[in-house]
């Protein structure tokens, strides 16, 4: 890997994800880019050739490339080259759950190993400022609360920063403001702050100055589900994760989502999955 000390980098251990450079420069090299890992690049100053199979693809300043596990070799010398790089491994990329669906959908994590943007002065200030900003996240320790989700919501912000880039890309014209794509990115960073608190979806679409039918239609046109569907996915993967820990009774779950109380939780619980929080917990223990 570049600029980095051999073995793998201490995010990667306890987060899964890890984010490099951000002022930092290349060292004159030539290796294997993202060995395990996929991984998304930001030339903020110089230029560097990578190569892909037979194919040079040539980066300059304010570029960005993602690429695929193994897949791309950079060739030639990057002296003076400044960068920031985020790489995550698959596992990471699976426990997203909703947003890997939404990923897949747009074709990001799929198709080419290699993809460039040539981003605007715009697009190239908020993802290096979400990168930067993932960057600061994956310094907390594991024993500050909801660390996790907190480094979840900010890598959530640079996917989403690349899903629009990407979209721009395809599309014959620039996004709108009001776009089915960017509102579903808008959405999503939304649910990823809030979904423990705010289960409605007339709270989304208030904040997102839309009608809770509006919104249901867009994001069924992008991702196939409706918003309602798109919460609950949310809030049962998160239930899910609780239970499954040991750590916390029904209960103790219950108001880590802020349901009103256990009896609620249940029959909502019960009704996204058929199970009870209970029998779901007793199965997960049972399976260890």
């Amino acid at each position: 890997m570049l600029n980095e000390p051999q073995g793998m980098p201490a995010a990667f251990y306890d987060w899964g994800v890890n984010v490099c450079g951000g002022g930092e420069r290349f060292a004159d090299c030539s290796c294997r880019m993202g060995a395990g890992r996929y991984s998304l690049v930001l030339l903020i100053k110089g230029g560097l050739d990578l190569r892909d199979g037979e194919t040079v693809v040539s980066l300059k300043e304010k570029d960005a490339v993602f690429f695929f596990p193994d897949a791309v070799h950079l060739i030639g010398s990057f002296k003076g080259v400044e960068f920031i790089r985020v790489d995550f491994d698959r596992d990471y990329l699976k426990r997203q759950g909703v947003f890997l669906a939404a990923a897949q959908a747009y074709g990001i994590f799929r198709g080419s190993p290699l993809q460039r943007f040539a981003l605007s002065d715009e697009e190239f200030s908020e993802l290096y400022r979400d990168m930067l900003a993932l960057r600061q996240k994956l310094k907390l320790s594991k024993g500050v609360p909801y660390a996790a989700d907190i480094i979840r919501n900010s890598f959530i912000g640079v996917v989403y920063d690349l899903f629009l880039i990407n979209h721009v890309r395809e599309g014959s014209r620039p996004l709108r403001k009001d776009s089915k794509v960017e509102l579903t990115g808008r959405f999503f960073k939304l649910l990823a702050k809030n979904f423990r608190r705010e289960k409605s979806v007339g709270y989304y679409a208030g904040e997102l100055f839309v009608t809770p039918r509006h919104l249901s239609w867009v994001l069924k046109e992008v991702t196939g589900k409706t918003a309602g569907a798109l919460v609950d996915e949310m809030v049962i993967r998160e239930a899910k994760q609780l239970l499954t820990g040991h750590d916390l009774n029904v209960s103790q779950v219950a108001g880590k989502l802020y349901f009103s109380d256990a009896s609620f939780f249940g029959k909502y619980f019960k009704k996204q999955t058929g199970l009870s929080p209970s029998a779901y917990k007793m199965g997960s223990l049972l399976a260890v």
